[in-house]
């Protein structure tokens, strides 16, 4: 309950409306009463019974009407009589706008029945409406209190939980392992494999030192993709230059610093197809890419015939050549019939470039694919 005289939350808008119609300034409930004081006193613009509060002839409800009804000013109801400018008079014409701004008029009736005639019962009346509020405040404190405690309940439960729960698993969680991670990550970091090109331990002489052997490149027999052949002759050399036909392929050979040539000549299982094979040790990948742009029709392996045999007359036909890179290795082919006739036709000449690509894959391309691979030549023991 709002004392009267005293504007309460949210009573701006309703007394603002109570004020506008008793003419009353702006203010609320303040100007309210100030209005009440000056028609309570004697004077022209007092207000007399039967009359409202604001101007003669101008109540809430038109000319000679009060806030209840025609002719019926302050106190008509409840037969009370209050001094004319006295505060009594003052807060009952606020008790009479206050109800009507907030609905609450039975409210303010019942108070008035319980009031005397006199200050001194009207300073009662005051003092009575005072323990209502305060009682209703305590009760809402207490209430909001209650929820309070009610909402924080779950949330410091929780908050235990998962305290417990991290402490438990604190303890219980090995912290060695994430300690030795960045050792590992380390040694991966600074192996040698990490650095390794497509060529990894092939990609130059300083990385595959062990020189080749010709029981390493040349096996006696080979079948690779439906070629197959015979070893007749092999012969190793470190005179790289003289084992090479055309000046320039021999220039380039010089210049990648070839250190041996090892050569061999295959006979198809066949008897129709001779070929003879040779790899040349560089310094590295470059000048063996270098030195192979350098074979042609004119510049390629010399040509190793046998003793015997139908590989004796290898050189004596006309016949294919190829170049191939594998590592700081360059790989060189010459291939031709055995009945010494150039190639005629398409077909004659697939069937040339077949063996001699058999034979490179199942020859020197085996040892040099394991030296790639494993960083030493097959069968031998790894460097430790």
């Amino acid at each position: 309950m709002t004392r009267p005289g005293t504007a309460g939350p949210g009573a701006a808008g309703g007394l603002a409306a109570a004020a506008s119609g008793l003419g009353a300034a702006p203010g609320g409930l303040a100007g309210a009463e100030r209005t009440a004081v000056e028609a309570g006193g004697p004077g022209p613009d007092a207000g007399g019974p039967g009359r409202g509060l604001g101007d003669p002839g101008r109540g809430l409800d038109g000319p000679g009407r009060g806030l209840d009804g025609p002719g019926r000013g302050p106190g008509a109801d409840t037969g009370e009589h209050s001094l004319p400018g006295s505060r009594m008079a003052a807060r009952r014409g606020a008790e009479r706008q206050v109800p009507t701004a907030f609905g609450e008029l039975e409210r303010g009736r019942r108070a008035r029945g319980a009031t005397t005639t006199g200050p001194a019962d009207d300073d009662l009346l005051a003092d009575d409406d005072r323990p209502a509020p305060r009682r209703s405040g305590r009760r809402g404190r207490k209430r909001n209190s209650m929820m309070a405690g009610l909402l924080l309940t779950p949330v410091l439960v929780v908050i235990l939980l998962v305290g417990g729960y991290v402490y438990l698993n604190s303890r219980h969680a090995p912290a060695a392992p994430h300690a030795n991670k960045p050792s590992h990550a380390a040694a991966a970091l600074n192996s040698p494999a990490a650095t390794l090109g497509p060529w990894k331990h092939i990609a130059s002489r300083s990385l595959d030192s062990a020189p080749l052997t010709v029981t390493e490149v040349f096996p006696a027999k080979f079948s690779n993709n439906g070629a197959e052949g015979t070893l007749t002759v092999s012969k190793v050399s470190t005179k790289c230059s003289h084992e090479v036909l055309g000046t320039t392929l021999a220039a380039a050979v010089r210049k990648a610093d070839c250190t041996q040539v090892l050569r061999a000549s295959y006979l198809s299982t066949n008897r129709k197809i001779m070929a003879t094979v040779g790899v040349l040790n560089l310094t590295d990948v470059s000048a063996a890419v270098k030195a192979g742009r350098a074979a042609g029709a004119t510049e390629f392996i010399k040509q190793l015939a046998s003793a015997h045999g139908p590989t004796r007359n290898i050189a004596k036909g006309t016949g294919i050549v190829e170049a191939e890179v594998k590592g700081h290795y360059l790989i060189l082919t010459w291939t031709e019939f055995v009945n010494l006739k150039a190639p005629s036709g398409k077909s004659q000449r697939q069937k040339l470039e077949a063996f001699s690509s058999g034979l490179v894959a199942g020859t020197a391309n085996v040892s040099l694919t394991s030296r790639m691979v494993t960083g030493h030549p097959p069968g031998a023991t790894p460097k430790s």
